[in-house]
């Protein structure tokens, strides 16, 4: 999978707080691989790994994370595994679930505050 460009710092916010990004380093850490083989991934047609590129194409890129699927409360670090859980998914559609996710949490801290 190519790189998914996400311009919005709205959206860069929600992947923040609603899914397992790691830096192209933690990610080779975690997968055991080289940090040019997470590029590498990113950089082909098939790879792999999801990349979420927070700038314009075109542009040079100050932050790239690497998908490692939706926050789980009941685990810090995300497991290998976890990387390949985008698969079934089209980025575009894991992207407004995470707007959606973050939107309600956002209420819900809101709330929160109010009682």
């Amino acid at each position: 999978m190519p790189r998914v460009y996400v311009p919005d710092p709205e959206d860069q916010d929600a992947l923040l707080n609603e899914r397992n990004l790691l830096s192209p380093g933690g990610a080779a850490h975690r997968l055991g691989i080289s940090r040019q083989g997470v590029h590498a991934s990113g950089d082909a047609p098939a790879g792999r790994l999801l990349q979420w590129a927070f700038g314009h194409e075109g542009r040079k890129v100050a932050e790239t994370y690497i998908d490692f699927g939706w926050r789980r409360i009941t685990r810090a670090n995300p497991d290998p595994e976890w990387s390949l859980e985008w698969h079934d998914s089209d980025p575009a559609q894991l992207l407004v679930e995470a707007r959606e996710r973050y939107r309600l949490t956002l209420q819900g801290a809101r709330q929160e505050r109010l009682l």
